[in-house]
């Protein structure tokens, strides 16, 4: 069906057309009972197409120049891309994708925008403004290299559940919406190429990809409440802030601590991917599958199975919670370390004391060790009794000093180098 009049029409409601075209040198067309559209919509010449009822349309929406689309208050649903290369007045109304096919988004300004779509990915090809509310309610929405912000402070963002948003290279997490509601199992995914800065948000899952050593920094306090993921190949720097992490930590690319503290309160959940950290929080429960390093204050308050990797800490240790190793342990002892071990310290590997720096010990309970290396040159001096069930060895220049009013349980016999 072709409007062409110069003058006002009446655009029919109540029907199913298949494709529908304005062709209107002049004059406006207004639909006012809701329609459907199985092919396309295309607007060209000069008129304006003013939809006052709910039009869903399967296929692509086509705003030539010169041409005008009033979305008004109405509820549009597009099934295929939309190209505005002419005006679209947004209104108070919504416009949604939900096709089953990937969808072409132009640069807009929308009201209300929905994506809604069961499979494949809508992506943008121009920046969008949205002026009321961005509602990711199925499917993928891919801002590639564009912006999808609120025209001013305002308004909702919201990813529901299994949905994804990705951000692309020069992109960035929308802006300017007064709420932020990420579902837990929501995934927001930072893909540029070059630097990115990754907006202070509470995600559900949050994936770092690509990049290299163009590293994608936190803006601020984070927290992740599903599972944090940095591909290989890209590198997360947290900057100076905290990072909390209630699911899985996978390290597959870089992370660079800075000086920002990182909490895993997650239960039953897995480190991997080794990782160097700058203070972190263990108040969850986490299987080690890969190496650690902890430069600043290492806090444990609730489980840490080690497994058979090799944990280091340069900074104050505080254990009141569990902390299983048969791997290796080491204290590094480069300068001043207060160390809090108790008896939910327990280790069937081996357990390091090294550097020149004497630690200073403040334990309320014994830990539990299999075998011990003490290689601090400036001393090791427990503050209670230690229970040792294999090797005890003491390095040549190195000191223990245990018998300041404690009594240690060694089931075999130490070894003293010279």
């Amino acid at each position: 069906m072709i409007y062409n009049g110069s003058e006002a029409q009446r655009v029919a409601g109540g029907i199913t057309y298949h494709n529908l075209s304005f062709d209107k040198p002049a004059g406006t067309g207004t639909l006012t009972n809701s329609a459907v559209v199985s092919g396309n919509l295309l607007l060209t010449n000069g008129g304006t197409f003013s939809v006052e009822a709910a039009l869903a349309i399967s296929n692509t929406v086509v705003i030539h120049t010169n041409t005008s689309l009033n979305g008004n208050n109405s509820a549009l649903s597009v099934g295929g891309n939309w190209t505005n290369n002419g005006t679209f007045r947004p209104g108070t109304g919504t416009v949604s994708f939900n096709g089953t096919n990937s969808q072409s988004i132009a640069a807009t300004t929308f009201n209300n925008l929905t994506i809604d779509k069961s499979t494949n990915t809508a992506t943008l090809a121009g920046n969008l403004i949205v002026n009321g509310n961005l509602n990711v309610s199925a499917g993928t929405l891919d801002l590639s290299t564009f912006t999808s912000d609120r025209s001013d402070l305002g308004g909702a963002l919201t990813l529901a559940g299994n949905t994804t948003l990705k951000i692309g290279t020069g992109s960035s997490f929308p802006s300017k919406f007064d709420a932020n509601t990420l579902a837990a199992s929501s995934t927001v995914e930072y893909y540029g190429t070059g630097t990115q800065v990754v907006s202070d948000k509470i995600y559900g899952n949050l994936f770092l990809s690509n990049g290299d050593m163009a590293a994608k920094t936190l803006a601020g306090n984070s927290t992740v409440v599903g599972d944090l993921l940095i591909n290989s190949a890209a590198t997360l720097d947290a900057s100076a802030f905290g990072l909390e992490v209630k699911g899985n930590w996978t390290n597959n690319g870089a992370f660079t601590a800075s000086t920002s503290s990182v909490i895993l309160s997650g239960s039953s959940k897995n480190l991997s991917g080794a990782t160097s950290f700058n203070n972190l929080t263990v108040s969850g429960g986490y299987v080690g599958l890969s190496d650690i390093t902890v430069e600043g204050t290492m806090v444990l308050s609730g489980t840490y199975a080690a497994g058979s990797s090799t944990c280091s800490f340069a900074g104050d240790f505080s254990n009141s919670g569990t902390l299983t190793s048969g791997g290796t342990i080491t204290f590094s002892g480069t300068g001043p370390q207060t160390l809090a071990l108790n008896t939910g310290f327990n280790s069937t590997g081996s357990v390091n004391f090294n550097g020149m720096v004497a630690p200073t010990f403040n334990s309320a309970a014994a830990p539990s060790f299999l075998n011990v290396n003490i290689n601090n040159l400036d001393g090791i001096a427990p503050d209670i009794g230690w229970t040792i069930q294999g090797g005890f060895a003491v390095g040549s220049s190195a000191l223990f000093d245990g018998a300041q009013r404690r009594t240690h349980s060694m089931v075999i016999s130490p070894t003293w180098e010279p």
